[in-house]
């Protein structure tokens, strides 16, 4: 597991993002969990990985195309 991944702009992403955590699988990163505190919209998540697929996951390597599992929570 990947506790708290940043990918930068310098990374070739379009916006600094910080991941929650990753669970990889042979290497691979299969599951990812985005976290929210206590009080913030569960909507929030959703929309964050919503902005990662856009603009984070597939810039720079391309790591996070193999992603298949986005877990939400709060």
């Amino acid at each position: 597991m990947i506790n708290q991944y940043a990918v930068s702009q310098n990374d070739g992403a379009r916006h600094d993002n910080r991941y929650d955590g990753t669970i990889l699988v042979n290497g691979l990163p299969m599951i990812h969990v985005e976290l929210k505190r206590r009080g913030v919209a569960i909507r929030e998540a959703f929309n964050q990985i919503e902005r990662y697929q856009r603009d984070s996951f597939w810039a720079g390597s391309g790591l996070f195309e193999y992603v298949q599992v986005f877990l939400i929570s709060n």
